[in-house]
């Protein structure tokens, strides 16, 4: 389990760096706390919570998974598909990077689930023996 996390978490990287470059290209900006909402839980989080996994600490890790990974579910569906704005994937600026975004954010939003899934599930597994 702890490889195919490796993956997820690695998969949700690379992703949600290609959709910061749709952002990019399609100047759609974050305001300061969504940039550090951004970095903080949707980047640094899960990354740090993998290496945490093959660690004494791994429970932990698994709950750091779970609580990164559905935060970042829930900030990015709301903003990309709930909330009317510039990071709607219906209400994107002109630009040729719209179906790169409207793909990453698909994709993050099926990675995240699976992370929160694998970070609940394990969490209580370890809970549990």
């Amino acid at each position: 389990m702890k490889r195919w996390l490796g993956i997820v978490v690695l998969a949700h990287f690379v992703v949600a760096l290609v959709h910061g470059s749709a952002h990019t290209n399609l100047k759609i900006e974050l305001a300061a706390w969504q940039t550090v909402y951004v970095l903080i839980v949707i980047v640094v989080a899960p990354l740090f919570a993998a290496i945490l996994i093959w660690t004494r600490f791994s429970r932990f890790g698994f709950l750091l998974l779970a609580a990164s990974m559905g935060g970042a579910l829930i900030f990015g569906i709301y903003f990309h598909y709930l909330t009317i704005s510039p990071d709607h994937v219906s209400h994107l600026p002109p630009g040729d990077a719209q179906a790169t975004f409207r793909l990453t954010a698909l994709l993050l939003a099926i990675i995240e689930g699976i992370g929160l899934t694998i970070g609940l599930a394990y969490s209580r597994r370890a809970t549990h023996s």
